[in-house]
């Protein structure tokens, strides 16, 4: 039997047992290791100068998935000096809740996080009201006045009383919804604020909402510390690889008693995902638990038992839409760095070896960066067809020829148990 990734006495557990041995198992991947790594480098080098940092990327691509591990590892990394220091909380993480009224909430948003900031204290058995403690406010008070002022000295001063290194915000980009006549910089003007007076830097993840959160002042967000969490792409081979890799680690995965063979679809699952690890995540839970809300006793999952929980064409279109915008965007930025530079030799009297002088790279914004083109209403509703080469799960990277060279996709290496999931798929404790 081939090997699988659970527990074998789990087969026998009960649905709920089951389903939550999937849905909380952290799935680790290339991007996401890279862009983990990528972020604690630029929280540690931000506790030296209150920086704001934005991680921003596709729907469902895995930010939020992101913003947890990070809370885990700085936490981890002080426990024990929490042990020593109970008023410690070294990460906070909170949610920037969509606005009802087309304008961001600021005192729900300041209430969230002075929560979150006091539970701790009640498990520590810690007074939060304690006025012995001149630089403490009185939170109850504050929250029943619910002055918006109020309650941002109020999350300062607990942000300095619990000594926190990091403020994490979830789904930041509501934080850019904003009524008219009020400007974006406004919004980030409070943050920035918020990380000078207390010496807490904070972290935005959201949508390619917050690129334009880039284009403030300098003073706002400094060069360099943003970080793009991709999709995997369809016309990049190593990242079409590396995404079947990781639906092959989902399948393997399930506690069923006979392991889906799914990866064979793998093109059914990328037009419906569009190479994002946490959408296809999510169409995975949905599916096993209504599957095994139908029959506790289901030994595998067949292919047609997640046609029920696909996007639609037009969802599909939707975000491949705006994938265009935000991957385009930053190809853009990336683009004008390299004119910058060019223009810095140019000036420099720098001729090319044929004697002609260096050109800058244009990028033409009409063509699509985004691997993958509007999809039809027939594809969506076509079963998928069989794939006739499948990738080589073991580890082998795709090969890497010139672009003008077409290379088979996923071709076969030499022999290895096509089953097995390379340990970069596998969860870390330590990244």
């Amino acid at each position: 039997m081939a090997e699988r990734n659970f527990p074998e006495g789990l087969l026998n557990a009960p649905v709920d047992k089951r389903y939550n041995y999937f849905k909380e198992y952290p799935l680790s991947h290339p991007k996401f290791n890279q862009a983990f790594r990528d972020l604690m480098t630029m929280i540690n080098i931000s506790q030296q100068d209150d920086s704001v940092i934005l991680v921003y990327g596709p729907t469902r691509v895995g930010k939020t998935f992101l913003s947890k591990r990070v809370l885990e590892a700085i936490n981890k990394k002080y426990s024990e000096e929490m042990k020593i220091d109970r008023c410690l909380i070294p990460a906070v993480r909170v949610e920037a809740v969509s606005p009802e009224s087309g304008n961001f909430d600021w005192q729900h948003f300041y209430i969230s996080a002075l929560q979150e900031l006091s539970e701790e204290l009640i498990d520590h058995k810690v007074d939060p009201l304690n006025q012995r403690n001149q630089k403490y406010i009185n939170i109850r008070s504050v929250l029943e006045s619910r002055k918006t002022g109020a309650l941002n000295r109020a999350l300062e001063n607990a942000l300095r009383y619990r000594k926190t290194k990091v403020l994490l915000i979830d789904e930041a980009h509501h934080m850019a919804k904003r009524k008219r006549g009020i400007q974006l910089s406004n919004q980030m003007d409070v943050l920035k604020s918020l990380a000078n007076k207390t010496g807490v830097p904070i972290v935005l993840f959201g949508t390619y909402e917050l690129q334009p959160f880039k284009d403030q002042s300098d003073q706002l967000i400094s060069r360099g510390m943003h970080k793009h969490l991709s999709r995997y792409r369809y016309d990049i081979e190593e990242e079409k690889r590396n995404f079947v890799l990781c639906l092959l680690s989902f399948q393997k995965l399930l506690p069923l008693k006979k392991e889906p063979n799914l990866i064979e679809h793998y093109e059914y699952f990328y037009t419906r995902t569009l190479g994002c690890i946490g959408q296809l995540k999510n169409f995975f839970n949905r599916t096993f638990r209504s599957k095994l809300e139908e029959n506790p006793n289901i030994e595998t999952l067949v292919i047609e038992d997640f046609y029920r929980f696909a996007f639609t064409t037009d969802q599909i279109n939707k975000l491949i839409e705006q994938i265009k915008i935000g991957e385009n965007r930053e190809k853009q930025e990336i683009s004008e760095d390299v004119i910058l530079r060019r223009l810095m030799i140019i000036e420099d009297n720098y001729i090319d070896e044929d004697g002609s002088e260096d050109q800058a790279i244009i990028i033409d914004e009409t063509k699509s960066n985004v691997g993958t083109e509007h999809i039809n209403k027939d594809q969506i509703e076509s079963k998928p067809t069989k794939e006739k080469e499948l990738p080589d799960s073991k580890n082998g990277k795709a090969s890497r020829g010139s672009q003008s060279k077409k290379s088979k996709p996923f071709e076969q290496k030499p022999k290895r148990n096509s089953t097995d999931v390379p340990e970069e798929f596998k969860v870390k404790n330590e990244l």
